[in-house]
């Protein structure tokens, strides 16, 4: 039987970023990467776990919706082969593209 892989922990910005997205977090095909919350708080808790990332989180207020959208934009022009940071990390997660509904926590959160 093989020995077991060495796991690797994730480190706080990770976790912290990985449970809002899970949450109220949006990463699906062809749109931004985006978070939403009513809470300064969460909010941010995810700016600065995107900053972890190299990503300046962009703030959309919606006086309407009562609400405030981070957009989590790559800080680099998307092009063949050039993914954004935190979509490509949730999708080596199995997370990206994932409706709220098909959402899990990972197993790397127990490791």
């Amino acid at each position: 039987m093989p020995e077991p892989v060495a796991a690797q922990r994730m480190v706080d910005a990770e976790l912290i970023l990985l449970a809002h997205m899970i949450g109220d977090g949006s990463c699906v095909r062809r749109q931004p990467v985006r978070y939403a919350s009513i809470d300064e708080q969460n909010l941010r808790a995810v700016t600065a776990a995107a900053a972890h990332f190299g990503v300046t989180a962009v703030r959309d207020v919606y006086e309407a919706a009562r609400v405030t959208t981070l957009r989590l934009p790559a800080p680099f022009r998307l092009t063949h082969g050039k993914r954004n940071r935190i979509g490509a990390w949730l999708d080596g997660l199995g997370l990206f593209g994932k409706r709220s509904y098909e959402k899990f926590v990972p197993a790397a959160v127990f490791a």
